[in-house]
């Protein structure tokens, strides 16, 4: 029993130590929960706080993103807004460029209208003084008896100018030029020509006698032949010029301008060169003519070059230089443009529109002996390739790559030597257009200077110089029947060294 009751009281000691430390544990755990809900309360005030900003980060980003785009808008409109405004600044500018330019060239001319009429003055001035200078001042009572009262039987050309009439004035045969009645323009270019023509002196420029201001008419030497145009195209079955005398032709033409575009202190620009202000004399010389809208050229402080302005272009528009029409100046380049012209219709006979672009495709499909004018004779083909040159340089575009004329006149001087000698054809070497020395046949059949022929082999040419056809063979053979009739006829012209 006792012992009974001791194990109670040890098992009941144990239950009560048990109990103590699960108290201490309960307390422990009341201690964790109490911290823990600390911790929660804590962590929920912390939610609440981070939720709170949130929501004000979220307000606030919204209010930012309104502000970005408000502020995006605005880049938008002010970009628009720069956009015009540059729009509108190079409008401004460009007008603003417009009107200096409009000022400046206002400025040009009023100092051009100034020129012009000093210009005029002057040559009111100097043209009275060059009647008195010309050979007679003729009454219109004496050019009507003349020309038999302007007799349109007397009548022997007409333009846009007037009228040309061929008279008997003072025992001379002359050509009388009757300007227009009451046209400023004619009496302007009526000046014009008197003043240039009796001022200048050139075996290839028309010689004018006199004038008679009354009748606005010039008085000119009389040239039988008419003018080049006609004889050209054989107007009134009228023999083809030969070769020989075309080659001249340009030489005089050549010669001529050399010396109008080298006159001081000013240079003198023709202005409208073409073939039917070209005339010729009984001996088929050239002289030229109609200096109306002739001009001195004024000096241009830009390049140092001599130049005309003009807002009426006048000529005949196929003659005139192309550059005209784009800067609205003349130099002497636009006369060598005309004379170009010329050179080329006087090889070929054909229409002056178009022609460079004939001749130069001739030239580079080596079929230049196809289009050359068969009526004038045989061409020497190495002079007419010469020519056909000449022609292309002369009127190259843009007109800074034409030659003047001076520097021309080595090439133009020999052809017009070689074709004026008075001396048989054949004995005159195509090549060289020199009389010849050693004469030999080639295969083509004509005779040639031999060292010219066998220079002409040694540079690649198998064809003949004279018809450019291809020849069979490069043999050349002594012609000693030429070699002897030259040599004899050198020895009776008294011309053998």
């Amino acid at each position: 029993m006792e012992h009974e009751v001791e194990s109670l009281k040890v098992e009941l000691n144990e239950k009560e130590k048990l109990l103590q430390e699960a108290n201490i544990q309960n307390l422990t755990l009341e201690s964790r929960v109490r911290e823990l809900e600390e911790t929660i309360t804590s962590v929920n005030c912390d939610i609440n706080l981070l939720q709170s900003e949130n929501i004000q980060l979220r307000s606030d980003g919204e209010q930012n993103l309104k502000l970005l785009q408000e502020n995006t808008m605005q880049k938008l409109i002010l970009e628009e807004l720069f956009k015009g405004l540059g729009d509108s600044l190079a409008t401004v500018k460009g007008n603003f460029e417009m009107l200096l330019l409009e000022n400046k060239q206002l400025q040009l001319e009023r100092e051009r209208v100034i020129a012009e009429f000093e210009k005029l003055h002057q040559t009111l001035t100097t043209s009275n003084d060059s009647l008195g200078a010309l050979n007679f001042e003729f009454s219109f009572s004496e050019l009507e008896q003349a020309t038999e009262n302007f007799s349109d039987l007397r009548k022997i050309g007409e333009g846009g100018f007037g009228c040309v009439y061929k008279g008997f004035l003072r025992n001379t045969m002359v050509a009388i030029k009757k300007l227009h009645p009451h046209s400023l323009q004619d009496r302007s270019q009526f000046e014009q020509e008197i003043v240039i023509l009796s001022k200048l002196r050139h075996p290839n420029l028309v010689t004018l006698i006199g004038a008679c201001s009354e009748a606005s008419a010039l008085v000119y030497e009389y040239l039988p032949n008419g003018n080049l145009e006609d004889r050209l195209m054989c107007t009134g079955d009228t023999s083809p010029l030969t070769w020989q005398v075309r080659t001249r032709i340009i030489g005089e033409l050549c010669s001529v301008l050399i010396y109008l575009h080298s006159t001081k202190p000013y240079p003198v620009l023709h202005g409208d060169i073409k073939p039917d202000n070209i005339l010729l004399d009984a001996n088929l010389v050239s002289k030229l003519s109609d200096f109306g809208i002739s001009c001195i050229l004024n000096n241009s402080s830009s390049n140092n070059t001599f130049l005309h302005h003009t807002k009426n272009p006048r000529g005949t528009y196929q003659y005139m230089d192309p550059e005209l029409f784009t800067t609205g100046t003349l130099t002497t380049k636009s006369d060598v443009y005309s004379f170009g012209i010329i050179v080329l219709r006087l090889l070929t006979r054909k229409p002056p529109m178009n022609i460079r672009n004939v001749v130069e495709n001739a030239l580079e499909n080596n079929q230049l002996h196809l289009i050359m004018d068969t009526s004038a004779g045989d061409w020497p083909f190495v002079q007419a390739k010469q020519l056909a040159e000449l022609g292309l340089r002369c009127t190259d575009l843009p007109r800074r790559h034409r030659p003047d004329l001076e520097s021309q006149w080595e090439v133009v001087e020999p052809l017009m030597k070689a074709a004026s000698l008075p001396v048989p054809s054949y004995f005159i070497c195509p090549i060289r257009q020199e009389v010849m020395r050693d004469p030999h046949i080639a295969a083509d059949g004509y005779s040639y200077e031999a060292e010219a022929i066998k220079g002409w082999f040694q540079n690649g040419y198998n064809t003949s110089p004279v018809t450019n056809l291809v020849l069979p063979h490069l043999e050349i053979f002594p012609n000693h029947t030429l070699h002897t009739a030259i040599q004899k006829w050198l020895q009776q012209s008294s011309l053998l060294n």
